[in-house]
């Protein structure tokens, strides 16, 4: 693999920087990738997967929202905000969101025993530290200037390799050094009783025709109350959530089944295949048929 992939979407979509670490002269002890995300539209959830047994994942935002499922729980991050994502958990995104910046760390938390990022025993503090994070908490202000640090480091090809990597080094110490002085003092609630209750209820009815007001019922809460809080601790209104899962649930019957726009549309309780194909491009940036034509195009070549 290349040290460094860029990728520009052709529709204008994203930006990435991957950053593969296990390349000789930047190799860093337990960091395997680091990857910078700028969404400038909306895009494509990311499909269901795990990663291996001893890879710790960090998702930070630093701009915009975005929404996540580690093992059947959702989680709904803001600027700011880390997810834990631990070795074999099976994790995915929902649809990016419009103008969104976020990094992906993935550390190898179970190599290099007593070597931790390339420094001696102390380090093993940091290790279990990280390998301790919580599932959800707040970044220190500097996160983002720490990861673009690190980026812009890796990118110098003026610095000696020798040199390159111990700044490497230092700088991935510091950044986890913070980021584990904020897990120990910012843990964030992943969802309080009633809005989780809320979420699983949306998500085992999605096919039926859910109105607020049942949502509300069911979790046992007034619907202005229901409201308030369903959007203070995801981010939007109930409506909005459910409709960002309907339309989510509309990508996996366009990308893998046989039904029709229209048999989607009534499917998942749209009011008419007009309505759908609107909410659809609004929320994908393309057509319902625009969607399912890029990906059997994919899936062909």
């Amino acid at each position: 693999m290349s040290p460094i992939i860029r990728y520009n979407d052709p529709r204008g979509r994203y930006a990435y920087r991957h950053y593969h670490f296990p390349d000789g002269t930047n190799a860093v002890n337990n960091i395997i990738h680091l990857v910078r995300v700028e969404n400038h539209k909306a895009s494509d959830a990311v499909p269901a997967h795990r990663n291996n047994g001893s890879e710790i994942e960090l998702h930070y935002i630093a701009e915009g929202s975005q929404r996540y499922t580690v093992g059947g729980r959702h989680y709904s991050l803001n600027a700011g905000d880390i997810l834990t994502v631990r070795p074999n958990e099976t994790h995915h995104g929902g649809l990016f969101e419009e103008k969104r910046t976020g990094y992906y760390l993935f550390i190898d938390i179970k190599s290099h025993r007593g070597d931790f990022l390339g420094y001696s025993v102390p380090a093993e503090r940091l290790r279990k530290a990280v390998a301790a994070f919580p599932r959800l908490f707040s970044a220190p202000r500097s996160a983002q200037r720490d990861f673009d640090r690190i980026l812009d480091v890796y990118e110098n090809r003026t610095l000696l390799p020798a040199f390159r990597k111990l700044k490497l080094q230092t700088l991935f110490m510091d950044l986890l050094l913070s980021l584990a002085e904020n897990a120990r003092s910012s843990r964030k609630k992943s969802g309080t009783p009633h809005i989780i209750a809320a979420q699983h209820f949306i998500e085992a009815h999605i096919r039926e025709p859910l109105t607020v007001k049942d949502i509300a019922r069911h979790a046992k809460l007034s619907v202005s109350v229901l409201g308030h809080r369903f959007k203070h601790e995801t981010g939007v209104s109930p409506k909005d959530y459910l409709l960002r899962r309907r339309v989510e649930a509309a990508m996996y019957l366009l990308r893998d089944g046989p039904m029709n726009v229209t048999d989607i549309a009534y499917e998942l309780h749209f009011s008419s295949s007009q309505h759908f194909a609107t909410t659809f491009k609004a929320l994908c940036n393309r057509t319902p048929m625009q969607y399912r034509t890029e990906h059997r195009r994919r899936r062909r070549t």
